[in-house]
């Protein structure tokens, strides 16, 4: 379970009533950190950690748009003289195409995220548009505002009073994931590696990867975890997800006519996006096959 803190433990007070659009107010988790689940209709999650010096915010929400509102709402509540720090968890576009509101500041990711943005922003701009036809305006406006730091390693980020530290894990959910801790409050933002109530994708996944990056996460004290869809959780999400990658893992060793059946019978049967069980499953397979 998560834990909340009272206003006034941080140096900075964020509205619990904010006006941020196609978002649940922000939800402070630890003092130096806040996590916001986002609605469906904005798909992904995002944080803030707000040091003395510095505030980093993890990924940029779904549109220009909504990244614009995102960073004119951090200078009008949260920055000050602070500066700003974006990170962005991995290069699917619900994560990084609010980037352009964050043009001029620091934005990090890994370099495999930084080189994949660089090749295939179009191909993600195309992505979108057919997965959410009803926003093809709102993606056919992005620009590509690429990450201007890309690290191979672990980074520590000192914001003042409080830091941040960037894990590069590779390959897992997409090529180039990081996991953004903060450690002082025990809270990991783990971009899509973990979905909570959500099937996960896996169109750019190294399944075994990604179960073990999930399996050290699990085992690594974590005490909030803020998914990249999802409602925010602790540990518990992190479990579920690894019992739902293991659970498509049995699945690809039976028939596909016994799959729908199993999934219905499943503790996972209601979860958002059925449509990416079978393409998962088949990852899988082949995956584990080679």
């Amino acid at each position: 379970m998560t834990e909340t803190y009272a206003e006034g433990m941080s140096d900075v007070a964020i509205e619990s009533n904010s006006d941020l659009s196609q978002a649940k107010a922000p939800e402070k988790l630890a003092p130096h950190t806040y996590g916001v689940e986002s609605l469906p209709e904005a798909a992904s999650n995002f944080g803030i950690v707000v040091g003395e010096e510095a505030v980093v915010v993890v990924d940029s929400r779904l549109t220009p748009a909504l990244g614009h509102e995102l960073r004119g709402w951090l200078a009008d509540n949260v920055l000050g003289e602070k500066r700003p720090i974006l990170i962005n968890s991995h290069f699917h576009g619900d994560h990084w195409f609010g980037n352009p509101g964050f043009k001029g500041d620091t934005i990090i990711a890994s370099r495999w995220t930084q080189e994949k943005l660089r090749q295939d922003w179009e191909i993600q701009v195309e992505r979108f548009c057919e997965l959410r036809p009803h926003q093809t305006e709102d993606f056919r406006s992005v620009t590509p505002v690429l990450p201007n730091i890309g690290i191979e390693q672990d980074a520590i980020l000192d914001l003042g009073g409080t830091s941040v530290r960037v894990q590069c894990v590779r390959h897992a959910h997409s090529p180039g994931d990081v996991i953004v801790w903060s450690d002082d409050d025990r809270v990991a933002f783990a971009g899509d590696l973990v979905v909570n109530g959500h099937w996960p994708a896996f169109p750019h996944a190294d399944y075994q990867g990604w179960l073990a990056v999930l399996t050290e996460l699990a085992d690594s004290g974590v005490r909030t975890v803020v998914p990249g869809h999802g409602p925010i959780g602790g540990v518990e999400v992190v479990r579920t997800m690894i019992d739902c990658l293991r659970f498509l893992e049995e699945l690809a060793s039976r028939p596909e006519a016994e799959w729908d059946g199993l999934v219905a019978a499943s503790p996972y049967a209601d979860w958002l996006h059925p449509i990416r069980v079978h393409p998962a499953i088949k990852h899988i397979r082949n995956e584990l096959s080679e």
